[in-house]
């Protein structure tokens, strides 16, 4: 019984090591084509760009399947901070009931973010910009 819970953690970890892995390489390959680069890394007012939006989507999908896991989330944060893709790829993005317990979002663009019921105990939000942001039954504390 304990061999088993022992194999199936990490089996559980090995999924979330690939999971991870693929979506470093999918915004990495939107960062290294040309056509995409200019497109994902774009600052324009205009609401339609398909490729922050794919990039979005990932970011939302990825984090959520790593709820519960503070560090492989961090890598996230770090990866799109890092690629200075922090400043828009957050902005407006539903993070609606997500575990984000001590996630690292110094300086994130929450702006017109949606975390209604999420769970942000520990996390730090310190210098983050929540204009405009949702926090209706969100957990803080």
């Amino acid at each position: 019984n304990q061999l088993q819970k022992k194999e199936k953690q990490i089996a559980d970890a090995n999924l979330r090591d690939e999971a991870l892995q693929a979506y470093l390489d999918r915004i990495s390959e939107l960062l290294l084509s040309s056509e995409y680069r200019s497109q994902l890394l774009t600052r324009s007012c205009s609401d339609d760009n398909p490729i922050q939006d794919v990039a979005r989507v990932r970011t939302v999908t990825i984090l959520r399947r790593l709820e519960n896991d503070v560090e492989r989330q961090r890598q996230v944060l770090d990866f799109l901070r890092d690629a200075k893709l922090f400043d828009f790829i957050l902005k407006g993005i539903n993070l609606d009931n997500i575990n984000l317990n001590n996630a690292y979002l110094t300086r994130a663009n929450l702006n017109d973010a949606k975390l209604n019921g999420a769970y942000l105990s520990n996390a730090n939000l310190k210098n983050a910009n929540l204009d405009g942001a949702c926090f209706r039954d969100a957990n803080l504390k």
